[in-house]
């Protein structure tokens, strides 16, 4: 949780029209966020496979997008689709 919170606090081009770092209770922000709309299993293999906040932004924003399955995100992470 520690890693998910630091996630999308580090990283506020993840984020709508607000900013969830500046919130303790996230409330109305909650759907804005672009990372809240993505299952947990999404959001892990970002966590553990991304550390470029230029490339986490891609990925996040082409599973949303494009309705990535878990597996296909990590297919795409894999053979490095931000690079190409």
């Amino acid at each position: 949780m520690q890693a998910f919170y630091n996630l999308v606090a580090n990283h506020p081009q993840l984020e709508g029209e607000s900013s969830f770092s500046n919130h303790p209770q996230v409330g109305d922000d909650f759907e804005d966020n672009l990372i809240f709309q993505l299952p947990w299993g999404h959001i892990k293999i970002l966590i553990d496979k991304i550390k470029d906040s230029k490339a986490l932004d891609f990925y996040l924003k082409e599973t949303i997008e494009n309705n990535w399955s878990r597996d296909v995100l990590a297919l795409q992470i894999k053979s490095d689709l931000f690079k190409r």
